[in-house]
């Protein structure tokens, strides 16, 4: 299961919110039974499944060390989600 969540990727056509609810969720599978899933690790899971097309977004997100915390990157992702779609 841990390698599951270290591999995980965006679906194509999945919207930002599924794909962070599936890590949440394995994040969860892993707490139960006794595992230890760092915030920072769910970072780089979560921003090194995206797309290449958020390639230059996660690059400045990570030049500009803003890899505060998984629920502020689900926002960020979020919003930028939002910001393509609305092109």
């Amino acid at each position: 299961m841990k390698d599951k969540i270290k591999y995980m990727k965006m679906n194509k056509g999945e919207f930002v919110q599924s794909y962070t609810m599936r890590i949440s969720h394995l994040r969860d599978q892993l707490q139960r039974v006794g595992e230890t899933v760092l915030d920072k690790g769910l970072v780089i899971v979560s921003l090194r499944g995206i797309p290449s097309i958020c390639e230059t977004f996660i690059t400045s997100i990570i030049k500009n060390n803003t890899l505060s915390s998984f629920n502020d990157i689900v926002g960020n992702l979020t919003q930028e989600e939002s910001r393509m779609i609305s092109r």
